[in-house]
């Protein structure tokens, strides 16, 4: 997590086309040994993804994708925490197993309100839908398309709501919706559970077979809007006698 911390610092500074900068822990503590971080790169539409335990990116570019990942922050992590072990090639040293990779696009179906700049302590979802088969997908889609909407008309309380969809082909012709949901609280996501379209996809993804999975997290340090204000700055020092933790 200190690394992550000093990537937010720097990442702040330095990289003014990351939108999203958001570094989650589970919002009731019951995981602690798992960090989600979500990033986004402009408003174009290529993803790519690495380590911790999830992390959903969208970057701008090829190239914007290429200068992340030479920064000195970044380059320390690789260097001293995601490393292979010694005794695996494919296990980083620090981490229980590989991490959990999801590269993923928005559908049409995903809407961000000017409030979330200015909510200080958001409550955050990142929940998925796995199908059976990836021919299922259609079935769920205007399901998903009709609780979006639902959440930008009469839920004032969501923030942000991304639909996304895996942009690689999933093993065994398996279907995977996620998306990425923003809320000013806790008691705005129960409101939005309580809904009728979301509880008819839940039903209808069930009947399909699909495992559903809501997990709600909390924001430890970044940002989900470039212009939140005082939300994970990191300021205070992470690791005395990094240099670029001064710049």
């Amino acid at each position: 997590m200190l690394y992550e911390l000093c990537h937010v610092k720097y990442a702040k500074t330095h990289e003014p086309g990351i939108l999203k900068y958001a570094i989650c822990g589970t919002a009731d503590n019951s995981d602690l040994d798992t960090i989600y971080v979500i990033e986004e790169y402009d408003q174009t539409y290529q993803y790519s993804s690495h380590y911790p335990d999830m992390y959903f990116i969208r970057y701008a570019s090829q190239s914007a994708y290429d200068h992340h990942f030479t920064v000195p922050p970044v380059q320390d992590t690789l260097t001293n925490i995601f490393a292979p072990s010694s005794t695996s090639a494919t296990t980083p040293s620090v981490l229980a197993s590989a991490p959990i990779i999801h590269n993923i696009t928005w559908t049409p179906a995903h809407f961000t309100r000017p409030t979330l700049s200015t909510t200080p302590d958001p409550f955050i979802i990142w929940a998925t839908i796995d199908l059976p088969s990836v021919a299922q997908v259609d079935t769920i889609a205007p399901y998903g398309a009709a609780v979006v909407k639902h959440a930008e008309q009469s839920e004032e309380g969501c923030l942000f709501y991304g639909d996304a969809r895996p942009r690689d082909k999933l093993q065994d012709d398996k279907g995977l919706i996620c998306a990425v949901e923003v809320y000013q609280d806790e008691a705005a996501f129960q409101y939005h559970s309580e809904q009728t379209a979301l509880q008819a996809m839940v039903k209808e993804a069930t009947t399909l077979g699909s495992r559903v999975v809501f997990a709600g997290l909390k924001l430890e340090a970044g940002w989900l809007a470039r212009d939140m204000e005082g939300v994970g700055d990191a300021e205070h020092d992470l690791r005395d006698g990094t240099k670029w933790m001064d710049q």
